[in-house]
């Protein structure tokens, strides 16, 4: 009787450790696969030709404000921060006497 006792937990056991391994694997399983699909969606970068030198296209610069006579755009004003008031939690008033206890009855 002893032995089938000992056989039952073995196998319990072994049940255990097989059902974390799958699970183990199916979610890394399923981890790498969105990871993938994730990549797969993105459209490679393609590899980009002989790059034209740098002065050949150069921006123009822009004219600045002072020489147009324009003023630059004002940054609009900051909004206030809002303000915070500390209240206090009403408190009880301590009583000096109380009331003689009640009988209290259970049906």
């Amino acid at each position: 009787m002893k032995n089938a006792l000992l056989s039952a937990s073995a196998s319990g056991a072994f049940w255990l450790l097989f059902l974390f391994f799958v699970c183990f694997f199916g979610v890394h399983t399923v981890r790498l696969a969105k990871l993938g699909w994730k990549y797969r969606k993105q459209p490679p970068a393609a590899p980009s030709e002989k790059k034209p030198p740098a002065s050949a296209s150069r921006p123009e610069p822009k004219p600045s404000p002072e020489r147009d006579g324009r003023e630059p755009p004002q940054a609009p004003a900051p909004t206030p921060e809002p303000v915070y008031y500390i209240v206090e939690r009403k408190r009880r008033k301590t009583r000096d006497s109380y009331s003689p206890p009640r009988e209290i009855r259970f049906k």
